[in-house]
């Protein structure tokens, strides 16, 4: 089976291609095209990424043939069975155009600020199905074992051999607690950074 996901090149992306390398499923990618995106598809092949797609292909007739060229040509089951979606608006709602028969579209973030609209099309005839996932009501909803079986089960994956898993690609903002200075503005100028494009993401790390 495969999994489509866009915001591919974000840390929940690029966690999902090294996941699903790890689990033998296929991928495909979509990444913004913007300036660079060409290191950012060779980034996620070095990650195992199976298929990239910018978000200016999707929708259109070529792409759909190209998708089904992938499926025709992959081995065992050839079916986009879940969609991962953190942008939303109509990019999105291409994404889930391929999904197959059966289909899941997990929503779990809204970059783009747009509305999510899924055509009745593909919940009458694909019976394609949409939810939303917050880690947080995730948590709540289940117990302490759980949540711990739920992290052994991630980290068993990392762990297997032969697909050592890569941190995401950022910047540490380092803040001593024997440090001088307003911890409050040094937090905002990080957030301020990593608001702007082109600086890439950030972390604020308190020793």
């Amino acid at each position: 089976d495969y999994i489509i996901q866009n915001g591919a090149n974000s840390g929940v992306g690029e966690a999902v291609v090294q996941m699903a390398r790890a689990l033998g499923v296929k991928t495909i990618n979509i990444i913004r095209n913007r300036e660079g995106h060409e290191q950012v598809a060779a980034r996620l092949r070095a990650l195992g990424a199976t298929h990239i797609l910018t978000d200016d292909q999707l929708g259109k007739i070529e792409t759909k043939d190209l998708v089904k060229s992938w499926l025709a040509q992959a081995q065992g089951k050839k079916e986009i069975k879940l969609g991962l979606n953190c942008v939303g608006g109509k990019a999105t709602t291409e994404m889930a155009r391929m999904l197959s028969k059966n289909g899941h579209l997990v929503t779990y973030g809204a970059m783009s600020r747009q509305p999510l609209i899924l055509p009745a099309s593909l919940q009458i005839f694909k019976n394609v199905h949409a939810s939303g996932f917050w880690l947080t009501a995730w948590n709540d909803e289940h117990s302490t074992q759980e949540r711990q079986e739920m992290i052994d089960a991630v980290l068993d994956t990392m762990d297997e051999p032969g697909h050592p898993f890569s941190e995401v690609n950022c910047t540490s903002n380092m803040w001593s607690l024997t440090e001088t200075g307003d911890l409050q503005t040094r937090l905002l100028e990080v957030v301020q950074k990593a608001t702007t494009a082109g600086n890439g993401k950030q972390v604020f790390v308190m020793k």
